[in-house]
């Protein structure tokens, strides 16, 4: 199966002024000839009214990640504060160490 450090090739990202709304995981294609199945996320942006146009960026605390399953993902939150809204979110690496793997989101205020 696949490991998750490949997902930093993907960031998911919205265009300005509009937000994310994660859809969920999808399985697609075959275990067949020795290729593994691929997933994919699925998501939509929807219109944001805000006066901000530069999203804050936080992180999650960094994990060892790198060569677990999609199922770690889940001790790496992506989250917004109140009064804002998710526009963006990547799997990054920059932990200073060797397997440890974090979540970077963009969220912009809401007026």
């Amino acid at each position: 199966t696949g490991t998750v450090e490949y997902l930093d090739r993907h960031p998911i990202q919205c265009p300005k002024d509009q937000s994310n709304r994660p859809m969920g995981l999808k399985r697609m294609g075959m275990w067949a000839d020795g290729f593994k199945r691929k997933v994919k996320f699925e998501y939509e942006c929807c219109e944001v009214y805000t006066n901000e146009r530069t999203p804050t960026v936080t992180n999650s605390p960094c994990v060892a990640a790198r060569g677990k399953t999609l199922e770690s993902l889940e001790r790496l939150p992506v989250e917004c504060s109140d009064r804002q809204v998710l526009t963006g979110w990547s799997l990054v690496g920059d932990c200073g160490t060797s397997d440890g793997m974090k979540m970077r989101a963009e969220c912009l205020d809401l007026k």
